[in-house]
C-alpha cells in the first residue's frame, strides 16, 4: 500500500516504446530486434549470431535518428 503512494505522488513519465523482430530463415532465432520509443523514433538496433542468444552488435541512435554508438560482440558475447 505505501509502495502505491510512493509511486503516485513521485510518478514520473516513462516512455515505452516498442520492438520489432527479424528472424533466421527457416527458425525462430532471433536475427535482429529493433527498438523505437512510444513516439516511434528508431532508438536501438541489436544484431544476433545465428544462436539469436549472444549479440553480434549494438547500434544506438538519438531522436534525429543518428547513430550515436556501435558496439561489436565476439560470438561469445564479448564486447570486442
Amino acid at each position: 500500500m505505501l509502495l502505491s503512494a510512493i509511486v503516485s505522488e513521485d510518478a514520473v513519465s516513462v516512455s515505452v516504446g516498442y520492438d520489432e523482430f527479424d528472424y533466421w530463415e527457416g527458425g525462430t532465432a532471433v536475427r535482429a530486434c529493433r527498438r523505437y520509443d512510444s513516439d516511434g523514433h528508431l532508438r536501438e538496433k541489436i544484431f544476433y549470431w545465428k544462436d539469436g542468444v549472444n549479440r553480434q552488435q549494438d547500434e544506438k541512435y538519438d531522436l534525429d535518428g543518428n547513430m550515436i554508438e556501435k558496439v561489436h560482440y565476439n560470438t561469445d558475447g564479448k564486447m570486442q
